[in-house]
């Protein structure tokens, strides 16, 4: 069963801001992306996730690129997924579970390495 990691409400908060911040109304819009004004309406509201051909003309019509829109609008739902993680885990051995414990630790400590590096390259 697909989870729905997309959070259509940000998306649509973000989209409603960069039409508005071009001066632009949903019939606007609309019109230049070649969409009907209830499809603005409808992602604006979080009501509606973008279909990728909705989602490249909103980007080419509004002259911005793909994370201006993302944003804060695709998560993992955090206690969900180690809900998950932890159902699977529950029937593997011991020695199963250390080794993925080790390989977690691995990745936490090289995504602290690769966040502190980012921050560090920020300052200068």
């Amino acid at each position: 069963m697909a989870k729905n990691y997309f959070d259509t409400k940000a998306f649509g908060e973000r989209l409603k801001a960069e039409r508005v911040k071009k001066g632009l109304l949903v019939k606007d819009l609309a019109a230049l992306a070649g969409l009907t004004s209830t499809t603005i309406v409808l992602l604006e509201n979080g009501k509606r996730v973008p279909t990728l051909s909705n989602f490249m003309k909103l980007l080419e019509t509004l002259h911005i690129p793909a994370d201006a829109l993302l944003m804060d609008s695709l998560y993992a739902d955090y206690p969900l997924v180690l809900q998950e993680i932890n159902a699977k885990m529950a029937d593997l051995p011991e020695n199963h579970i250390a080794v993925l414990a080790d390989l977690i630790d691995t990745y936490l400590q090289s995504t602290l390495i690769n966040r502190i590096d980012e921050i560090d390259e920020e300052e200068f």
